[in-house]
């Protein structure tokens, strides 16, 4: 029996073991897009979450199939599989991995959400001939691990990397003469036929066609598409950019964390109410989302280092002084180039009204910083009434552990230190004082003309309204 894809959507929201998927389908926006060839979720150009549709591939599925294919949907939100992929596509730097990379996240997107569904209690008993195909489905099937030789229940980014280390084989036995043969199937077509052109690809009618590209790496994206009709091809949509750079790609995952954690929480809420039940499989999944913070701090702080460091100039040869552009028998240099250089002066609160577990939170971001930003110098202060350890770090190995103080708290030798710094060639461009906020803000003739951002303990106060920015900790 075939049907919508809204008679699918209302039978989820009728079956008391399925409607938990409904909410959270409902949440999205269903995009009509014919010649996708696919159901797939998404995001728009506005970095939101949409379920794009074409009605003809719709149609082509019985009632069983499309509300497997809704849950299979819904799973990738969960999974966080969108900002996952967000993140790993900005890690890679070299060409060549990008193009593996691309050609096989589908893959292991699929594999990664089908495992868990198809983990469930009475699953394979209830749904076997409709998952892995049969006569009923027209021998449509679901991706699964063991067609590409991997191994059950691996997360995501297992799955992503096995397969690129597969392809980079499979590449290199070409280059070598080999066949171009990927475990006995053809790279192109899944049953020994060559696609027609824009075959699972989702291009419209009357376009002219390119030139075919038998690269090794063009043959495999052809294979692994077919294989998924490429339905995660708007999971970098919402960058609006053609090659976004490794910031826009983990500001927009950031976001959509958010935006998916806002979703599920909503959906939770809503069903629990309806006394619903929640499949088990995705239970601690669940649970794991709605414990992250609901602002992601180490990005917040992140954004006010680089919008600082992106503001810093020095005089270079790299752009031309406009003042000194055109003055007759004067070279217009020294201009103006971004100097990559930073410095932060990072102080830690360990006074007795901070917790362990407060003090952790601190170098927990003095961690993230280092990683985060590879062109920092870093000075750090342990200070509670008074300065102790104070040190420079270039790398986490130097990080000291060892907290000195837990006496009062007075915030002013730190700021008095920051003005010190100032006046030498290690001038901070940012001051972060990690604490609980329990003490006098600083004097007004020890505050410095840098940004300072005050990162305040889960249950802490901020110690002055009108003065720097303030970042809420959230325990991971």
């Amino acid at each position: 029996m075939k049907i919508s894809l809204s008679e699918g959507f209302t039978y989820l929201q009728s079956a008391k073991q399925r409607n938990f998927f409904a909410r959270l389908i409902s949440a999205l926006s269903r995009v009509e897009q014919p010649g996708l060839g696919t159901l797939a979720v998404g995001i728009n150009r506005q970095g939101k979450f949409v379920l794009y549709y074409d009605p003809a591939f719709l149609g082509k599925l019985h009632f069983i199939e499309l509300v497997l294919s809704l849950e299979h949907e819904v799973y990738h939100i969960i999974l966080d599989h969108i900002p996952r992929y967000l993140d790993l596509l900005s890690s890679l730097v070299d060409d060549e991995e990008k193009k593996r990379f691309q050609s096989v996240m589908n893959v292991a997107a699929d594999c990664a959400g089908n495992e868990l569904m198809r983990a469930e209690n009475g699953f394979d008993d209830q749904y076997k001939d409709w998952f892995y195909g049969s006569e009923a489905t027209d021998g449509r099937a679901f991706i699964i691990p063991e067609t590409f030789n991997l191994a059950r229940l691996q997360p995501f980014e297992i799955y992503m990397f096995q397969l690129m280390a597969q392809v980079k084989k499979a590449t290199k036995q070409f280059q070598n003469g080999a066949s171009m043969d990927f475990y006995s199937l053809p790279m192109k077509g899944g049953q020994g036929q060559e696609p027609s052109p824009g075959q699972g690809q989702g291009q419209g009618q009357g376009k002219e066609q390119k030139k075919e590209d038998k690269s090794p790496s063009a043959m495999l994206s052809a294979y692994f598409n077919e294989k998924t009709n490429d339905r995660h091809q708007f999971w970098a949509q919402g960058c609006g950019e053609e090659k976004p750079n490794a910031e826009e790609l983990q500001g927009l995952a950031d976001k959509l964390r958010q935006e998916a954690t806002s979703i599920v929480r909503t959906a939770v809420e809503e069903h629990l109410k309806s006394r619903g039940t929640i499949p088990a499989g995705l239970q601690e999944y669940i649970e794991a989302m709605l414990a992250r913070p609901t602002i992601p701090w180490p990005k917040a702080l992140r954004d006010w280092v680089s919008r600082t460091h992106q503001s810093k100039l020095e005089r270079g040869m790299s752009r031309p002084s406009r003042r000194l552009h055109g003055v007759p028998d004067i070279l217009p240099f020294p201009g103006h180039e971004r100097d990559r250089r930073f410095t932060i002066l990072y102080a830690l609160d360990t006074s007795g009204s901070m917790s362990t577990e407060d003090c952790k939170l601190g170098l927990t971001e003095l961690v993230n910083i280092i990683h985060a930003e590879p062109d920092v110098s870093l000075h750090v202060m342990y200070c509670d009434a008074e300065l102790h350890t104070v040190y420079k770090v270039e790398s986490v190995d130097q990080i000291d552990f060892t907290i000195a103080g837990r006496g009062g708290t007075d915030f002013n030798p730190p700021f008095i230190r920051c003005r010190e710094l100032l006046r030498g060639e290690s001038a901070p461009d940012i001051l972060i004082y990690a604490t609980d906020g329990y003490a006098p803000a600083p004097e007004p003739d020890n505050r410095v003309p840098i940004p300072v951002v005050w990162l305040i303990t889960p249950t802490g106060q901020v110690p002055s309204e009108d003065y720097g920015h303030h970042i809420r900790m959230e325990p991971f």
